[in-house]
């Protein structure tokens, strides 16, 4: 799976290099302000485009410098009503990275001796960041407002994908190990692992998308890549 970003706006490049593991953002003089609409892309395990789903419009405020972070495998989530990015950081002693958009700074927020921190969403009106790690297999919950752990809950092993669904107050964890981990947020300090469904092994990735949860299933034997659709209950 790759991410691709799309924009019209000549006063903001940002660069997805997933291969080369960094992702950089700079900020050209003339203005401040650019929409971008994010794409997401499943391909096959040959390659080929076998579907694309857009996923929203993030509307981001730079500040002129040029910044560069490492993210090796890990994954970042931008604030909508605020200025910051957080950016899981595997290789650093499993730390999260907080850049602040408009000022440049930025502050580690440390994981309590969880590893391995892969995948994570937002719930932003809470307050709350969901970080997946693999060394032990949790969901930490951190509060946005301080970086202290709020929370941790135990989920699947060999997870790449996680998703917030604001609407039903749940986390879905998109486990390798075969199943995808189902929590409950009961209220922004306390959560309990509701299910976990089946799925198949090696399946790690997927999009969230209205109703549906859609996950990429490797290819196996002669039966080729596919994307399979769980809908989700109320």
């Amino acid at each position: 799976m790759t991410a691709v970003v799309e924009h019209h706006d000549n006063s903001l490049s940002l660069h997805l290099h997933l291969d080369a593991a960094r992702i950089e953002w700079t900020q050209k003089a003339r203005r401040r302000e650019s929409d971008l609409q994010l794409m997401i892309r499943f391909a096959s395990a040959s390659g080929n485009q076998i579907g694309k789903i857009p996923l929203q419009t993030i509307h981001l405020t730079l500040a002129p410098e040029h910044h560069a972070v490492a993210l090796r495998d890990g994954s970042f989530q931008l604030e909508k009503k605020g200025s910051r990015i957080f950016v899981n950081v595997p290789d650093d002693s499993s730390v999260v990275n907080v850049i602040d958009r408009k000022t440049g700074g930025l502050t580690k927020w440390e994981l309590n001796g969880a590893k391995a921190n892969y995948p994570m969403a937002l719930d932003e009106d809470d307050h709350r960041l969901f970080v997946v790690t693999r060394r032990p297999p949790l969901l930490v919950v951190l509060d946005t407002d301080t970086g202290k752990e709020v929370a941790r809950v135990p989920v699947g092993g060999s997870c790449d994908d996680v998703y917030f669904d604001a609407e039903r107050k749940r986390i879905y964890a998109l486990a390798g190990e075969g199943f995808i981990s189902v929590i409950q947020q009961n209220d922004p300090n306390h959560y309990a692992l509701s299910a976990n469904i089946p799925t198949t092994v090696g399946v790690r990735t997927g999009v969230f998308f209205g109703t549906s949860l859609y996950v990429g299933v490797p290819a196996a034997g002669l039966e080729p890549a596919q994307i399979w659709n769980y809908a989700v209950p109320e």
